[in-house]
């Protein structure tokens, strides 16, 4: 990312206090994992393919917008899935010099989103350098003409001339202008997929993101919008099926009013607002046969899978299936399974669940079990308990004596986690964590040489903190998070007298390890024993800024 500052003032001051500390650019969201294509041939469709990090719940739906850099409106094709993988094409049609600029946006069924690139994606997405290629070019005009009667693509049909060069400039009115985004004038989207959204080109003046305001059939909607000098988005809950009519207004940075930008657009449906409340589900199953040829090996792979999502009796529900001809029970499990529902106040998982705390304690990890949240008003309350690795037997040599490994085994381990929250997610919140690990300690892991097929179980108590400042439209937010474990390396001991623990070590434990032991086996493995050294403590803060048409985030780590 370039640092551009056209004045000098605070914007300087501000520079020089920063440049000492690591900058990141906000160009990768933690969520989408995606290699940007930098070349293309023209008349040749464009593969995006993407994968899910942190798939949390089945998306709605996972696009890539697409538009020429003389257009203002983006258009956009769906990625399909397969299990986190999302692959789709940029139409042929729409590959032409010099380029083509693109980027992904996923809509997750909490009304949650995540773009790639993160920072400013309508207004600095990906650019594609389109090579031409006249022969290819002059082919597929031939093919455009044959099929004038249907010109439906895979990607939304273009707009009319850009909104920016299509409006006059008025005597005294602002250089800068506003775009429709999504949906697109007259677009018939379905009640659960709507994203409404507007960019804006500030050009050398820039937008006051303090005076954006949008408006939804009349109703101001600017406190739920969210909200910076680049673009504005809603993700309005439960629109009755019909026609709805969007208003964006805003002011550039020397106080001149942008032109208000107008359009409607048509949620599909019956005409009755009751019928968004019925049974509606919708689903996909795949399959797919894979075959590799490694240096004379030959492996076979067959995947099977499905998704089933919908909506009934007020609550959102969601089941995936993921099996492959690879599961086997000498490795951890590869298959997977989940059913998800949620409604105002409980979303609940069961299967393979991706909590997600804060990344010093628990961050996506996969836990076969039940996941639970809890929303009441100011409160959060998330519960997660399962099995994070299953139990691999050893296999001995019995022909030889003593017996030797063959095939080291694994403990299962199970994980147990609360979190407690106050203030309200996605803004300002204080966050409390306890996380218990426990290694399974039923199996035997030394031969009759003495040689060890497991290493020994081991069991980790981890208590933090988190929270999170969000101010000004979340152009300020301070995050930071802490965390303190206590890990005994060898639970399979039992718990040591306290008397042998306060002689060891020169503590004075003021309790019973035997009492503890439902929590965590303390013995002479534990480290620390002394906590108030705080030798096993690790903290993070993280401080993000978006202003004077930059976005600068500042991260400190121990």
């Amino acid at each position: 990312m370039g640092y551009r500052f056209p004045v000098t003032g605070i914007q300087t001051f501000l520079l020089a206090l920063l440049l000492p500390f690591s900058l990141l650019s906000e160009t990768r969201r933690q969520g989408i994992e995606h290699f940007p294509v930098s070349m293309a041939r023209q008349a040749q469709p464009i593969m995006i393919t993407a994968r899910l990090l942190q798939s949390k719940a089945t998306p709605v739906y996972v696009r890539a917008y697409f538009k020429h850099p003389n257009e203002a409106n983006f258009r956009h094709v769906d990625l399909r899935g397969s299990f986190d993988s999302y692959s789709g094409e940029i139409p042929a049609t729409e590959v032409r010099p010099p380029s083509i600029q693109y980027f992904i946006l996923v809509l997750y069924p909490d009304r949650s989103m995540e773009t790639l690139p993160a920072a400013n994606p309508y207004g600095r997405p990906f650019e594609v350098l389109v090579e031409a290629d006249a022969a290819a070019a002059a082919e597929l005009e031939k093919s455009k003409a044959a099929q004038q009667k249907s010109p439906e693509t895979t990607g939304r049909e273009a707009q009319k001339p850009s909104a920016r060069s299509a409006q006059p400039k008025q005597r005294g009115a602002s250089p800068a202008s506003a775009y429709v985004i999504s949906p697109e004038p007259g677009e018939q989207v379905k009640y659960d997929e709507v994203v409404i959204a507007a960019g804006f080109d500030g050009g050398e003046v820039g937008v006051d993101s303090a005076s954006i305001r949008i408006a939804l059939d009349g109703k101001n909607l600017t406190s739920r919008a969210t909200i910076s000098e680049y673009v504005v988005t809603l993700s309005p809950k439960r629109l009755a099926p019909g026609s709805h009519r969007v208003i964006v207004v805003a002011r550039d940075k020397n106080g001149k009013a942008l032109k208000p930008l107008k359009w409607t657009f048509v949620v599909e449906g019956l005409l009755e607002p009751q019928a968004i409340t019925q049974k509606s589900y919708s689903g996909r199953v795949y399959s797919d046969y894979r075959q590799d040829k490694i240096k004379g090996s030959t492996r076979d792979a067959f995947t099977f899978g499905g998704e089933l999502s919908g909506r009934a009796g007020g609550y959102e529900y969601s089941s995936r299936v993921y099996a492959t001809s690879l599961e086997s029970s000498r490795l951890q499990p590869i298959n997977r399974f989940s059913f998800s529902a949620r409604n105002r106040f409980l979303d609940i998982g069961l299967g393979d669940v991706y909590p997600y705390y804060h990344d010093l304690v628990l961050w996506g990890r996969r836990v076969r079990g039940i996941a639970a949240t809890l929303n009441l008003w100011q409160v959060q309350l998330q519960f997660t308990t399962g099995q994070t690795k299953r139990t691999i037997t050893p296999v001995y040599d019995s022909s030889v004596t003593p017996a030797t490994v063959v095939a080291p085994g694994d403990y299962g381990q199970s994980l147990t986690s609360l979190r407690l929250g106050l203030g309200k997610p996605g803004r300002s919140q204080f966050g409390i964590i306890l996380l218990k690990v426990t290694d399974k300690t039923s199996l035997d892991n030394v031969t009759a040489s003495g040689e060890k097929a497991i290493s020994t179980p081991r069991g980790n108590l981890v208590a933090g903190l988190d929270f999170v400042v969000s101010l000004d439209s979340r152009r300020f937010e301070w995050r930071a998070s802490t965390a303190f474990s206590l890990t005994t390396n060898d639970i399979g001991r039992g718990p040591d007298s306290k008397a042998k623990i306060d002689s060891l070590f020169g503590v004075n434990l003021p309790f019973d390890p035997a009492s503890f032991e439902n929590w965590l086996i303390l013995n002479s493995t534990t480290t620390p024993l002394d906590p108030t050294k705080l030798s096993s403590l690790a903290w993070q803060s993280s401080l993000r800024l978006n202003y004077f048409r930059n976005s600068i985030q500042i991260t400190a780590k121990k």
